[in-house]
């Protein structure tokens, strides 16, 4: 019947820390969410990915 308890007892464990994990992914797979919809987005620019301006006294 020890045994039993003891295996019990770690699946109780187990059940609980399954449920702290979940919780925590949830918590972490949110965040990124959040910070992808933060995150700037570059202005669109010539495939070169240098913008159109004066340099070296012309205009590029």
């Amino acid at each position: 019947m020890l045994e039993l308890e003891r295996i019990t007892a770690r699946r109780n464990e187990l059940d609980t820390l399954d449920k702290e994990l979940a919780n925590q992914l949830a918590e972490v797979q949110a965040e990124r969410e959040e910070l992808v919809i933060a995150e700037p987005v570059p202005p669109p620019g010539p495939p070169s990915g240098r913008r159109p301006g004066w340099r070296d006294g012309r205009f590029c």
